[in-house]
């Protein structure tokens, strides 16, 4: 169940002969999520998978309440040669858990926000359709719900997330070309992480009884360059390429007794990545090849163990027929295939395994207006 409401304000004036916009206003949600879990008898394994629709056990059930008050003020002054951007923002959640079976595990958290900056400008250049841009902002992310599903949380461990980000960069747009170079780093402490103090060797613990609780472990800093470039060769011709370089590194500082992790990458992060798409069109019909390069990512915190990098292609082709008559107004279709060259690579990575990337899988959508 949710309910919420929102207001805000703008306020148009000339501050110095120069425009000036101010804005600001609340944000307020009131919804709780219910949980539980019930456990039934299968009627007959060897036939089906049908089962008793009366439980045999509950194990638990639960709801979670969650009220959150947001409140906003930013404003931009055209500057003349520049515009820019301040800001704040604050955040006000109270997170609670109310036990049907047991009141004694109630308990609940606030995990309020300090106040949250933000700043930025864009300025033009002397170069037609070249502009500077630089940015700032403070985020932050309350404590999950998920947190308070233990029984035995120990919430006095856990403080919200919170990220600083900082990005800088030029951009440059003509008739047939577009195209953007920005530099960004991002720091994000207080990562919030389930921490297990059994072994779990007995195998997938389906009743989570494994005992354990979440923390704040450290974080990460982030730090790179984005490009990315369009050009439209003709009417009907496109041209779209990107590259990313990035380095992640943990900031974690080991507790006594642990291996530290201080310096190494982060899991799944890629340290390379491209995209080079070839886009056509002309008039109801259309096609592509985008084509995406995706580097090195390592498996663990360790640095120990990595995935390969990987290269797959997409291809699309679509068409729309119109006028076909009094009983068809128009059919659409969309044929695409994926992964064109079946290439075998793991994609998303998680701690000490990763998933099989999706083979070649080609599908066709029709779709006919009467």
């Amino acid at each position: 169940t949710r309910v919420g409401i929102n207001g805000d304000f703008i306020w148009d004036a000339r501050i110095a002969e120069m425009d000036n916009t101010l804005r600001g206003g609340f944000w307020y949600e009131d919804y709780t999520r219910d949980e539980s879990r019930d456990w039934h008898k299968i009627i007959d394994s060897a036939t089906s998978f049908y089962f008793d629709e009366t439980p045999y056990w509950v194990q638990y059930d639960r709801e979670f309440p969650v009220e959150t008050t947001m409140f906003y003020l930013e404003d931009e002054l055209d500057l003349g040669f520049a515009k820019a951007h301040f800001g704040v923002k604050q955040f006000f959640v109270d997170v609670s858990k109310n036990d049907r079976f047991n009141s004694a595990n109630n308990q609940g958290v606030s995990s309020d926000s300090d106040l949250l900056l933000s700043a930025g400008f864009v300025a033009p250049l002397p170069v037609d359709g070249l502009e500077a841009f630089a940015g700032f902002a403070q985020n932050y992310a309350a404590i999950k719900d998920a947190v308070l599903e233990r029984d035995d949380a120990d919430l006095t461990l856990v403080e919200p997330e919170t990220a600083d980000n900082f990005d800088m960069g030029l951009r440059y747009s003509s008739d047939n070309l577009s195209a953007n170079l920005t530099y960004y780093a991002t720091k994000f402490d207080n990562r919030i992480t389930f921490v297990s103090i059994e072994d779990g060797e007995d195998g997938i613990d389906f009743l989570e009884s494994t005992a354990g609780g979440y923390i704040n472990d450290g974080g990460i800093e982030s730090t790179g360059i984005e490009a990315s470039l369009t050009y439209h060769v003709s009417d009907n011709f496109r041209v779209f390429v990107s590259y990313t370089n990035n380095n992640s590194e943990y900031t974690d500082k080991a507790a006594e007794g642990e291996t530290s992790i201080l310096g190494n990458g982060v899991i799944g992060a890629a340290e390379e990545m491209g995209v080079l798409s070839l886009d056509w069109v002309r008039g109801n019909h259309s096609a592509g090849l985008s084509t995406k390069y995706v580097g090195e990512r390592w498996l663990n915190q360790e640095n120990t163990s990595a995935v390969d990098a990987y290269t797959v292609s997409d291809l699309y082709f679509s068409t729309h027929i119109d006028d076909l008559g009094k009983s068809v107004e128009s059919i659409e279709i969309n044929f695409t295939i994926n992964n064109v060259f079946d290439e075998s690579y793991l994609g998303t990575v998680a701690t000490n395994a990763a998933w099989i990337g999706a083979p070649r899988t080609a599908a066709i959508n029709i779709k006919a207006a009467f």
